[in-house]
């Protein structure tokens, strides 16, 4: 739902109790809530699928074999944390979802109930901005130790270094202040909006 649409449907309860221009905003806001659900659960299958390869892989190469494993946990932990932290950040975004869906499974059923479900769909939405924003730094943190071990262990040389110290952080800053703009430009207007919108359902009641 755009600003027109969503200007459209807090203006019409103040203006007119027809209960058709009542029912067409309940049903543009629950399209709008419904879009939103299936873009989330998209967004985590997919990221559950690579994470799921990816950990088949690292499960594979701990496997004995000539000459020893080639990641053995004891030696290479630091990468297995590195590895844990997007299951960390799916698992939280996963409950998020799920806490949020399960609360308000009436939206739809009313006008005032499908904007409580926006709100709280945005407030998750917001929520999720900061698991993975900390995930992030988190990273950059634990990156001195993962670039240790595999140097010790032969794994890499110097080439890492520069991927590491300088690409990396590069990439995960942009990541960050796209969060951030997405958050300050996106959600937080978003949010005002509702609000406003609520208040308006409120007087109308």
């Amino acid at each position: 739902m755009n600003s027109a649409d969503l200007e459209r449907a807090w203006r019409s309860p103040r203006n007119s109790a027809d209960p058709a221009a009542l029912a067409t905003a309940r049903d543009q806001l629950f399209a709008d809530l419904k879009k939103r659900r299936r873009a989330r659960r998209l967004f985590l299958a997919l990221v559950l699928g690579a994470l799921t390869l990816l950990s088949v892989r690292v499960a594979l190469a701990t496997l004995p074999r000539a000459g020893g494993p080639t990641i053995a946990p004891e030696r290479d932990w630091a990468s297995l944390v590195f590895l844990a932290l997007p299951w960390i950040g799916f698992i939280m975004l996963t409950r998020q979802m799920l806490r949020h869906e399960r609360g308000h499974q009436r939206a739809g059923e009313a006008i005032g109930d499908t904007v409580r479900a926006l709100l709280d769909e945005n407030a998750t939405a917001r929520a999720g901005l900061r698991v993975t924003a900390g995930l992030h730094g988190v990273t950059l943190l634990l990156l001195p130790l993962v670039v240790a071990q595999l140097r010790a262990t032969g794994k890499a040389g110097d080439e890492i270094l520069w991927p590491a110290f300088l690409g990396w952080p590069l990439i995960a800053s942009t990541i960050l202040a796209t969060l951030w703009w997405q958050d300050r430009h996106r959600l937080l207007p978003r949010r005002r909006q509702l609000e406003a919108l609520r208040r308006e359902l409120e007087r109308a009641d």
